[in-house]
């Protein structure tokens, strides 16, 4: 981030050390130090460019249809849902609050036994993953924020 609090680069997670084709934080802050002193003018036109695309975005449609939004939401979690090893995708796996939150309200209001089976699916695999007593805690522990530092499953 910029002294003027600009954004000009961006992740979800970065692992302790380098693997699986993931740069580590440590090696990621050193690739930022050096460009910040060799490219700083384009680490400055790319917060430019994401400062521009994040306020064209606060202007998109909003004439969207909530309802097919949330369809298309339970389409990708479903086409993405891991049956085997619970979570969505591939490796690594990490707890998803708002996705669990979404799977289960929308289980709850649709009556939709598959959302809550995914949802569950999750829990289990997940609270193995962090050793936890139980799913049940392992659900409250998500829902209620308490984890957001974890490690790669």
């Amino acid at each position: 981030m910029t002294w003027d609090k600009k954004p000009f680069f961006a992740g979800t997670y970065f692992p302790p050390k380098s693997h699986y084709g993931m740069p580590g934080f440590p090696d990621l802050l050193d690739v930022i130090v050096s460009q910040w002193n060799n490219n700083r003018r384009k680490l400055l036109q790319s917060a430019e460019q994401i400062i521009t695309h994040l306020k064209s975005a606060e202007s998109g449609d909003k004439n969207i249809d909530d309802e097919e939004l949330i369809k298309r939401a339970m389409q990708i979690f479903s086409e993405s849902f891991d049956e085997i090893n619970g979570g969505f995708s591939s490796a690594p796996k990490f707890p998803t609050p708002h996705n669990l939150l979404f799977l289960m309200l929308y289980a709850k209001h649709k009556q939709d036994s598959d959302a809550l089976k995914m949802a569950e699916k999750n829990a289990p695999a997940n609270a193995e993953r962090r050793h936890f007593r139980s799913y049940r805690l392992w659900i409250f522990e998500v829902l209620h924020g308490q984890i957001f530092s974890c490690t790669a499953f």
